[in-house]
Formats: structure tokens, sequence, C-alpha cells
């Protein structure tokens, strides 16, 4: 429960392994996501928050934003048609930051146009692939990631910033 102040508590959280989500019917059709969640110069969104008995989340303070990121832009095979059937995949090219779930790794299909878009992506360095046959979610896999990297082309993304990368894939 949020209070007027801005303050929240959590209780009764069972002790175990967590990832921090934010989200809410007051956030629903509005442009503000959250942007980081920070404990001790740790961003509680960005991986699992071990909660034991002892454990104080006290000081956890959460930042919103309504400067949403977006990268975009159009697949092409190598005769120059637009290519839809792959899956693009935007993953931080920090490792830390990967694994089932993490918030800095996303996939998105293509239209039948060939136009993918992926949003909200947090501020930071990122490598981008196209990739086809690939199993349900294999793509939070880090392993998978791990042997993406080489066919990868990097990319910076700042806050708010709205970025189109045309891609072509097939020679």
């Amino acid at each position: 429960t949020v209070r007027a102040d801005g303050t929240f508590e959590l209780t009764n959280v069972v002790p175990g392994r967590y990832l921090l989500a934010i989200a809410g019917p007051a956030l629903e059709g509005t442009a503000w996501w959250p942007r980081s969640a920070m404990l001790g110069g740790r961003d509680l969104l960005d991986g699992e928050v071990e909660i034991s008995g002892d454990t104080d989340l006290a000081g956890v303070e959460v930042t919103f934003t309504d400067r949403r990121s977006e990268l975009s832009g159009t697949l092409q095979t190598g005769a120059g048609d637009a290519a839809s059937d792959v899956f693009v995949i935007a993953y931080a090219a920090d490792r830390r930051f990967w694994g089932p779930n993490a918030r800095r790794v996303q996939a998105v299909r293509p239209g039948v146009d060939g136009k993918y878009a992926i949003k909200d992506l947090p501020p930071g360095e990122y490598l981008l692939a196209a990739v086809t046959d690939i199993d349900q979610n294999e793509w939070q896999d880090p392993a998978f990631l791990e042997r993406l990297q080489p066919a990868s082309i990097k990319v910076t993304i700042a806050e708010g910033e709205k970025k189109t990368l045309d891609l072509r894939v097939g020679g």
C-alpha cells in the first residue's frame, strides 16, 4: 500500500528470492513507468532480492519517469524484402543483467512489414540480435545470450531516447 506521502510498506513477506515489480491500476494508462528502486547503490529492479527474517529493506527509493525509451526499426532480408519470421532480441551488454524475467532482456516479433519496437529499456549499453528457430523463453537463458554475442550489434540507449536501427538479415 502506498501512503499519501509516497511511502510504502510490504508486510507478511515469506522468506525467499523475489523479483521486485512495480505495477498497479494507478500506473495503467499513464506515461509513467518505474525507473529504479534503489537501496544502498543497488537497483532492486535489476535482479532477485533475497528476503529472510532479518532482511531490512527500509530506505528503498522508487523513482518513476515519463521519459520512456524505444528502440525500433525495420528488418529486411538480403534481397530487401520485409523480414517478419524472426525474433529481435535486445539484451544488456553487461551479463549481470541477464536472467529470467530480466527487464534489460527483451524479445519482440516484427510485424509482417518487418517493423519492430522494443519499449522501456532502461538506459545503458545493449546488444541486438535477430534470430530464427528459438524455443519459447530461450532468449531468457544466459547461455543462449552468450552464444548470440558474436552475431549481435552494440547499441546505447539513453533515458527517454527514441532510437531507430534498421537491420538486414540473411546475407
